[in-house]
Formats: structure tokens, sequence, C-alpha cells
């Protein structure tokens, strides 16, 4: 299963989420972490990965509100 994959199933089974709060969260992950890291399987997650992740939003000027 991919990170995509994987995001949009727990997403689709959160409650209680405000439409601005779903809406921002689908966009963010869209913008960021869909191309970023969308395609990569769960199992090969690593801090490593995460890191370098947060590496280029960091680099990409993206704030660090967006980034949690």
């Amino acid at each position: 299963m991919t990170f995509e994959e994987y995001a949009k199933a727990w997403f689709a089974r959160k409650r209680g989420l405000t439409g601005s709060t779903k809406a921002t969260t689908e966009s963010r992950m869209r913008t960021h972490a869909y191309p970023e890291i969308g395609s990569r399987k769960i199992r090969t997650f690593d801090s490593f990965v995460v890191e370098r992740f947060i590496t280029v939003m960091e680099r990409s000027n993206v704030g660090a509100a967006t980034q949690t």
C-alpha cells in the first residue's frame, strides 16, 4: 500500500472534522505530501524519509504550521 492510499483511507475514517479543516488538510496533502511521498510504499518509511520530506518542505518555504 502506498502512502497516498493509506492517507486517503485514514482520512475517510476521520470523524468530526469541520469543512474548512477537511478542505485545508486535503489541499495540503495534494500540494505537498502526495507529490513528494504519495507513491512510496508504507513499509519503506523510516526517519530518513520523514526528515528528507521536511527538508524539501523547508527549502520550498513551506511554513512550520503547514508542516504539522
